[in-house]
């Protein structure tokens, strides 16, 4: 007998619990796990940039505080693997748990270039209502309507979701 007729799909195995994950759903969460080791920041080769002296502040003064979340690693992993499984109340729990809803991947692609890949429209509409930039771009210039369908791509657009080749034509 072949192998590939002793291959039965996952899908339709017939001892296949209909709450496991299906393959698919493994798959995009293992891809996210991965994509999200390499979110450091990159290191560069090039020497550092001329710094300009600070000026002194006065000892009474307070600095301003910062409007940038703090890095919330765990939030941020349980915020890509959600966002690639389309579970919108586990995002919900992530960004409340501090999780940036900006956070970007290997290649420089937002959360919601996985929400527009995927077609979760949903996804999509809450990262933006949470504060995710609809023209960010990738390390190839690309930005999440470059990625996205239909309803998810309209949803872009209503937002002012702009493609890359868009962005680089206004000089962007």
């Amino acid at each position: 007998m072949s192998i590939q007729k002793q291959i039965i799909p996952l899908e339709n195995h017939p001892n296949r619990d209909d709450n496991s994950p299906s393959m698919k759903s493994l798959l995009v969460s293992i891809v996210a796990a991965m994509l999200l080791v390499g979110c450091g920041e990159a290191q560069q080769s090039s020497p550092p940039a001329e710094t300009k002296p600070v000026e002194p502040v006065a000892e009474n003064e307070k600095p301003e505080p910062t409007t940038a979340k703090p890095e919330h690693p765990q939030a941020n992993r349980a915020l890509i693997e959600a966002t690639a499984t389309g579970n919108v109340e586990a995002i919900k729990k992530a960004i409340a748990d501090g999780a940036d809803v900006n956070v970007k991947a290997v290649g420089g692609g937002t959360l919601l270039f996985i929400a527009a890949h995927e077609g979760h429209r949903e996804v999509a509409e809450l990262l933006i209502t949470e504060g995710a930039d609809v023209n960010e771009t990738n390390g190839s210039g690309e930005t999440p309507l470059d990625y996205a369908k239909g309803e998810t791509a309209d949803l872009l657009r209503k937002h002012g979701g702009k493609t890359g080749e868009e962005l680089k034509a206004e000089g962007k």
